[in-house]
């Protein structure tokens, strides 16, 4: 099945192989359809275009996206709230235990990715 015949994995694919803004419009498809992978990369790229300032201003909205991962077990979504409290970003108060907690959760998964690489540098 392809993307024009509704295929959500289909449409991520290629959401994936496209250039903004097409890649969002496609994501957000995915996203509308209850693909998990696509809140993450929506969330993503909404955090990579943000400054080292902007990343430590509230912003209730993409905090709220890296929660709702978490809560459905996404690595990704673990690693950048452990990232959120041991920074202070998002509006976060900096909490070492919390970020902690966090890191050590995203390493349990057995798949292998960046994200988790990365919660295990975080944790030292």
């Amino acid at each position: 099945m392809s993307h024009d015949q509704g295929n959500v994995h289909a449409t991520y694919a290629l959401g994936m192989a496209s250039k903004s803004p097409r890649k969002e419009r496609l994501y957000e498809e995915a996203q509308s359809k209850g693909y998990i992978e696509a809140d993450w990369s929506l969330a993503d790229m909404e955090y990579r275009k943000l400054s080292e300032e902007e990343r430590k201003e509230q912003n209730t909205e993409l905090f709220n996206m890296y929660k709702k991962l978490a809560d459905n077990g996404h690595v990704g979504g673990l690693m950048r709230l452990g990232i959120c409290y041991d920074k202070g970003y998002l509006g976060t108060a900096v909490d070492t235990v919390k970020a902690k907690d966090f890191y050590t959760e995203a390493i349990k998964d057995e798949r292998k990715s960046r994200d988790k690489d990365i919660a295990h540098y975080r944790l030292g």
